[in-house]
């Protein structure tokens, strides 16, 4: 299953905000399966800041923090319906 986010995609924007030209905080991403995502990239070097925990800013679904191999913070939201973020 491919999550849609390569190394170097991540490597891009991790260049971009450490050239200090374009302050970027974080990535946010709409995961389908957030519990299956965060497991897969551990073993590739993503480190888990937070556990997928309810979320009030997306109506309860889960949120989970990820620190990519690149030093990037990466958000990941459980998709919702189509009418959600």
């Amino acid at each position: 299953m491919s999550l849609g986010i390569t190394l170097h995609h991540i490597g891009i924007v991790a260049d971009a905000a450490a050239s200090k030209k374009h302050p970027l905080n974080h990535l946010c991403y709409r995961i389908a399966d957030i519990v299956y995502s965060c497991a897969s990239l551990q073993p590739g070097g993503w480190f888990l800041i937070s556990e997928p925990n309810p979320a009030v800013a997306f109506d309860g679904r889960p949120v989970a923090w990820l620190l990519a191999p690149a030093k990037l913070v990466v958000e990941f939201v459980q998709k919702g319906d189509q009418n959600s973020l």
